[in-house]
């Protein structure tokens, strides 16, 4: 390794799904290499622009030059460019652009998002990254339910979403169900209600930020519902056997089509798959895109002893 850390600046505004892609690469970065991490909030967009063209980042004032500029979510864009025209460093992005992807010197962007994958500043990420780790004791016969809930993408159906749960749940798997903010009220309901004894319903506001990480390394197979994204990729990064329920799509969309691409690499079962047969399948190979990406990084930017690369 090298004598001195990596110093990072990560670049957080706040939001959850963003916080757990950051943070996962930099756990994944920090198991190679020693890093300095500093974390800064995004700046109001006339602040981060007059900084840019002025060539100043007070928020770094007092803080050593970055090797590497990490962040995610739309706010922080401009607040990353200051910070790089006035202190150097290299600018990790994770996720699609709004801005020019030229502009940034790596974009790590999920596949779902039709990124360009011709550019040699792009990387592209089989889903979200996040700081899931694979479990080494999960349980086959416990189970994880996770219900998202209204989006863009597919439309929401109460009714058949309780009529496949309910048979998932006819088993011999003790079950655990939770849902998300994004869960309407009348599903909430239903789930509270569900007359099961090997399930136990948890609701998604009594849990804390560290509750599905810990569920996940319990956990053998886990049940999520198509809308997101974020849960199919932990769930596939714990190494859980996945299945996924069906929702009917708002028409052709790019998340349904990552879905069908999933199951078509035998990633995941689709429940229709399943309640014709199909044993729900376990990939093979730990699916760790932030670990994947960390090694990449550190190649590309020179960063660390490459001994520690090839010996992990």
């Amino acid at each position: 390794m090298t004598s001195h850390p990596a110093v990072i600046w990560r670049f957080t505004d706040g939001k959850a799904g963003h916080e757990i892609q950051s943070r996962g690469l930099l756990a994944a970065l920090s198991r190679h290499i020693a890093c300095l991490v500093f974390e800064i909030p995004p700046l109001p967009l006339s602040h981060a622009l007059g900084y840019l063209l002025r060539r100043r980042f007070p928020p770094g004032v007092d803080l050593p030059d970055p090797s590497l500029l990490v962040g995610a979510g739309h706010a922080t864009h401009l607040t990353m460019l200051a910070a790089r025209h006035a202190r150097g460093g290299k600018i990790i992005l994770l996720m699609q652009p709004t801005l020019p992807c030229r502009w940034f010197d790596l974009c790590l962007i999920p596949d779902h998002d039709d990124p360009p994958s011709s550019l040699k500043n792009v990387i592209v990420t089989c889903g979200p990254l996040n700081d899931l780790s694979r479990a080494q004791a999960a349980d086959p016969n416990q189970g994880l339910i996770l219900i998202g809930g209204t989006s863009r993408h597919f439309h929401w159906n109460d009714a058949e979403i309780l009529e496949q749960i309910s048979k998932v749940c006819a088993t011999d798997i003790r079950w655990t169900m939770t849902d998300s903010r994004r869960t309407p009220p009348t599903t909430r309901d239903s789930l509270s209600r569900l007359n099961r004894e090997n399930v136990a319903y948890v609701s998604s506001v009594g849990t804390g930020p560290d509750w599905l990480r810990m569920k996940l390394q319990e956990c053998g197979t886990v049940w999520v519902t198509p809308d997101s994204m974020a849960m199919i990729h932990e769930a596939l990064t714990a190494g859980a056997a996945v299945g996924l329920f069906r929702l009917k799509p708002r028409g052709s969309n790019k998340i349904s089509r990552a879905i069908g691409k999933l199951a078509a690499e035998r990633l995941v079962t689709l429940y229709d798959d399943w309640l014709a047969g199909r044993s729900l399948v376990k990939a093979g190979e730990p699916l760790d895109e932030a670990e994947r990406c960390a090694r990449l990084i550190i190649q590309r930017f020179g960063l660390g002893a490459t001994n520690s690369i090839n010996s992990a």
